[in-house]
């Protein structure tokens, strides 16, 4: 397995648990989503894979050895990571914040090269966003910046892609052009770990599926051995259904009327 989290924890200074016990692997070609509530410490989990932060207990493998035996440069060569949210500091253009990509195969003040150049060209095509190069990163939409991001973690060249709520300020259309997109990533052998508030997206995705709960529990499976009517009922506090749609071949999670949510409110 490229990754292995074996019995993994994590809280903050004299807070509370965030998760616990949690143990799960990933091999190349793979997708893991990670499905929970908000505040269930779903992006914790994943600063904890991509060794931002550092979990209380346990510990996490790569090709079966430790993070601390690879260090921060291999490290960053094998693992790419695509936050929720990043501001930007400075105007570069989206092709020079891209290529930045290629930081961890570069020397000290090493400049990229062309051949890194043509890989961000090849890279902001592929994804259709190739008309946005020459545009400062601080003037494009926050859309836009999610998928630039996307890009600049498929020029790092990593083993292993890390996506918190890719979808995240992305209109219907590239939600679905998105995770279109991480599933070919894993048919092409990269590893990938996402996190999403939307059960659909791992339906669709159609690999493993982690739900992590308000306990910090993590429970990995298919998404039909997780994704029960029950327990997402009880994961998402809302009147959820799983239904088979047969112009569709697959199961499809839908919502039960607003009136009857608004009458258990109450």
């Amino acid at each position: 397995m490229i990754l292995s989290a074996r019995d993994l924890s994590f809280s903050y200074s004299k807070g509370r648990t965030i998760f616990e016990h949690v143990n799960f692997s990933v091999d190349r070609g793979e997708i893991l989503t990670i499905l929970g509530p908000n505040g269930a410490g779903k992006s914790t989990l994943l600063n904890c894979l991509a060794n931002l932060l550092v979990p209380k207990t346990g510990e996490l493998l790569i090709d079966g050895k430790h993070f601390s035996e690879l260090g921060l440069r291999k490290t960053a060569q094998i693992m790419g990571y695509v936050p929720q949210n990043h501001t930007p500091a400075y105007a570069y253009t989206v092709e020079d914040f891209v290529v930045m990509g290629r930081a961890p195969y570069l020397g000290m003040m090493q400049r990229p090269t062309e051949k890194d150049y043509e890989l961000t060209r090849e890279v902001l095509a592929d994804l259709n966003i190739d008309h946005l190069a020459c545009i400062p990163y601080t003037e494009i939409s926050g859309g836009e910046r999610q998928q630039v991001m996307i890009a600049r973690a498929i020029v790092q060249q990593p083993q292993i892609l890390m996506f918190d709520e890719p979808t995240n300020h992305l209109d219907y259309g590239n939600q679905l052009r998105t995770i279109s997109m991480i599933r070919s990533l894993a048919n092409r052998g990269y590893a990938v770990i996402l996190t999403t508030h939307m059960p659909d997206h791992a339906i669709l995705l159609n690999g493993k599926v982690g739900v992590l709960d308000r306990s910090g529990h993590l429970a990995v499976g298919t998404a039909e051995e997780t994704l029960t009517e029950d327990g997402l009922r009880n994961l998402y506090q809302s009147d959820l259904h799983i239904i088979y749609v047969e112009e569709l071949g697959r199961n499809v999670c839908v919502a039960g009327a607003l009136e009857s949510a608004t009458k258990r409110e109450g």
